[in-house]
């Protein structure tokens, strides 16, 4: 019998097949992540900037999908770069179009990296669709692989965020239905977690907040304008390692 996590996993692999099969490949893979690409872009690296990120911060970036936040870094990151995620079709993707960063594919659980070796850790969109036992193997992956008083980006959906219920409305109705698993958790639950770890929790943001500074002006492909400060949508935590 597959595990959990395999089925998880097939689940978004075939979500992309079935994407790459209905739209040409530049727009299947801005689907892939969630589309939004250059506006959720901006916020995601505002984010990174109130956790210490700068151009020359070594980043893990899980879950990187098909390359949306390399794309937002782009040249003007000096630094290491390490982009996973499990379905080969994104990582492909993304290795073409930023040929001077890393990206590889994995079993969703590890992090192909040796201890202490990255500043920074992000985890965009990528709890929110795993149960917590893998969510926690994650963390501690990221608290293995950071250096003392690295930082690690955890983005979430909470049952407390009112815009978050919609999203939980329509995953119970579709049970049985074949698509990704969302996943949510109490902001106090995911702390604890994080804790258990190896970090202190620094910061915890609502998703629907305005406080994320971005340099510029951005649509979303719903037709919102989005400005400094920004929200992300998923609510988000910043998390540290602590200092040896």
């Amino acid at each position: 019998m597959p595990s959990l996590m395999d089925r998880l996993n097939d689940e978004y692999r075939a979500h992309v097949d079935r994407l790459l099969a209905e739209h040409d490949r530049d727009t299947a893979m801005a689907l892939a992540v969630g589309a939004h690409w250059e506006a959720v872009g901006a916020v995601e690296e505002g984010v990174l900037r109130l956790a210490g990120l700068t151009p020359d911060t070594d980043l893990l970036d899980v879950g990187c999908g098909s390359g949306r936040l390399a794309a937002r870094l782009g040249a003007r990151h000096r630094g290491r770069y390490l982009g996973l995620d499990v379905v080969p079709a994104v990582i492909e993707y993304a290795r073409e179009q930023h040929p001077d960063f890393e990206f590889a594919v994995t079993d969703g659980l590890s992090v192909p990296a040796p201890d202490d070796s990255f500043d920074l850790a992000c985890f965009f969109s990528v709890l929110t669709h795993l149960p917590h036992e893998a969510g926690y193997r994650l963390l501690q992956e990221a608290a293995r692989v950071l250096r003392p008083g690295g930082g690690c980006v955890v983005s979430f959906l909470e049952l407390a965020e009112p815009n978050h219920w919609p999203i939980f409305e329509a995953t119970a109705a579709s049970i049985g239905v074949a698509r990704h698993h969302n996943q949510f958790t109490h902001r106090d639950d995911l702390a604890l977690l994080a804790e258990r770890a190896g970090f202190a929790v620094e910061r915890v943001v609502g998703g629907w907040e305005h406080v994320v500074p971005i340099d510029g002006t951005y649509t979303r492909d719903d037709g919102e304008v989005v400005t400094s400060p920004a929200r992300l949508g998923q609510s988000w935590m910043i998390l540290r390692r602590p200092a040896d």
